[in-house]
């Protein structure tokens, strides 16, 4: 999976290199055509099922207010996706976006979607796999596995 802030030579370096399912997201700063002419499908808002694993993926940046030049999703529509999740029995969620964070140094770290928090707290998926904090972790919250993502990772992913 592509988490976004990519630039389009290597997203076709990628998908020349790998012969496989690849799926991407975009963020804020990405052009909407990075993935045309490419396999690579865009995950943002939907659900692809490969080799028995349920992948859904949401792209972009929380949108806070009308003076915000960046954003790109209110909590609403990340709300929505998220009551999607729970009738879609997704095991593993990419998101370019990560969950609201209090303890992690990333001027980001706080400006996660906080609908996301119900996602761990519920136990909607398996895997949370996110980008943007340039902080890569792993963290646990109850059956939850939570990844922070930067540059590139290789996540075993048992379902």
């Amino acid at each position: 999976a592509l988490l976004g802030c990519i630039p389009s030579k290597v997203v076709h370096q990628i998908d020349k290199k790998y012969n496989c399912v690849k799926v991407g997201l975009l963020s804020n700063k990405c052009h909407p055509t990075l993935y045309e002419d490419t396999s690579i499908v865009n995950l943002h808002g939907k659900v692809v099922e490969v080799q028995n694993i349920r992948f859904a993926g949401f792209g972009g940046v929380p949108f806070y207010d009308e003076e915000d030049p960046y954003g790109q999703y209110k909590e609403e529509e990340v709300e929505h996706f998220v009551n999607r999740l729970k009738i879609s029995d997704v095991d593993v969620l990419f998101s370019y976006t990560n969950l609201p964070y209090g303890d992690v140094d990333s001027p980001y770290a706080k400006e996660g979607f906080n609908a996301y928090n119900r996602i761990v707290l519920q136990e909607l998926v398996k895997y949370f796999i996110h980008g943007r904090l340039q902080t890569p972790f792993q963290r646990h919250f109850g059956k939850v596995n939570i990844h922070s993502v930067y540059r590139f990772s290789e996540i075993d992913i048992q379902v």
